[in-house]
């Protein structure tokens, strides 16, 4: 592999050869030990690009950064790197092992021996709880310590804040041609949406909203794997752990989850337990509506990040239409509640 002394930029999966040259230049690999690569696919374009490697010493992940990935959705492998380092020490994250950015930026972690909760074929109660152990493990995070070590997005609500971002991702994607239709109603319902939750926010008291606590954003069944015997997540781009109230975690597990009911009595009564937290049954109610409004106006911010990829198609628009509509009618029938 040649070597330069300067980043290299790829937009394309490298090959077996290529990659296995980066490994053994790397002080994992041992003199005479035999390893191969295998590329593991992925849904998207705009993501790093991930390498099982084998070895005769054991198991390896292999990323490389993708050039696609930081024009489109701002994360690197050195932030990947240095999140790795703070949540491996407590179990949440697999170990990172070597990170390089020279001749090209790549990350090697541990190989992680589990499943994700998106092979679970049947979801039960006790999926729904190891979720809630997860969130509980996060959010008794000495916050304060960890603060220190990594500039983290704050999602403690901030009216003011918030009504600033939802503003400015509406003015952006609405300003596309595919999303036109949507130049009159989209801001209506979320200034409708926004009056609705600086009202409810008046019932919660301020030392509930202000106990932050470390939480993980991306909560979702391929994001999170069952190590036994704690859950761990494998996901960790830079907008993937933040600081906020106790709220967040749960909301997003309720509402990517489409937890019913019982369901959300269940993991609401098991946070409780594991975290007792005053007036978290009305800071759910608020936290519920912000993310609602969130949700809306997410696609018209990552339409403008999307149309810059060279695979941006007519599909994917339908797909950015589709979804603006899903949540259209979600914050409709949360304005309501």
């Amino acid at each position: 592999m040649e070597e330069e002394n300067s980043q290299i930029e790829i937009t394309k999966k490298l090959n077996k050869e290529k990659v296995e040259a980066v490994f053994k230049s790397s002080p994992l690999y041992k003199e005479g030990s035999v390893i191969s690569a295998e590329f593991i696919e992925g849904s998207d374009v705009a993501r790093h690009f991930n390498y099982k490697i084998t070895s005769s010493e054991g198991n390896y992940l292999v990323r490389f950064e993708n050039k696609l990935a930081l024009e489109t959705r701002g994360t690197g492998l050195e932030d990947e790197y240095k999140l790795l380092k703070i949540f491996s020490k407590y179990n949440l994250s697999p170990k990172p092992l070597y990170f390089s950015n020279l001749p090209l930026n790549f990350l090697i972690e541990e190989w992680i021996n589990g499943k994700s909760l998106e092979s679970v074929l049947k979801f039960k109660k006790e999926h729904l709880l190891g979720l809630v152990d997860f969130i509980v493990r996060f959010n008794k995070l000495p916050v304060e310590k960890i603060k220190k070590e990594f500039r983290f997005k704050s999602d403690i609500i901030n009216i003011a804040e918030r009504e600033k971002q939802f503003r400015e991702r509406l003015k952006k994607g609405i300003s596309l041609p595919f999303l036109k239709s949507w130049r009159e109603e989209a801001p209506i319902i979320v200034f409708e949406a926004l009056k609705v939750l600086k009202e409810k926010i008046k019932s919660v008291p301020y030392e509930a909203i202000s106990d932050e606590v470390i939480s993980y954003r991306d909560i979702t069944k391929s994001n999170i794997f069952i190590i036994t015997p704690h859950y761990m997540a494998v996901d960790w781009e830079s907008h993937s752990v933040g600081i906020s109230d106790p709220s967040f975690s749960l909301t997003v597990l309720i509402r990517r989850f489409a937890l019913n009911k019982k369901e959300q009595d269940l993991i609401i009564n098991e946070y409780l337990k594991k975290r007792p937290t005053p007036h978290l049954r009305k800071l759910l109610k608020v936290r519920s509506l912000e993310r609602a409004i969130g949700e809306f106006t997410w696609p018209f911010g990552w339409a403008t990040n999307r149309v810059k990829l060279p695979t941006f198609n007519k599909k994917e628009q339908n797909n950015i239409l589709e979804m603006i509509e899903k949540h259209y009618k979600l914050l409709k029938s949360e304005i309501k509640l």
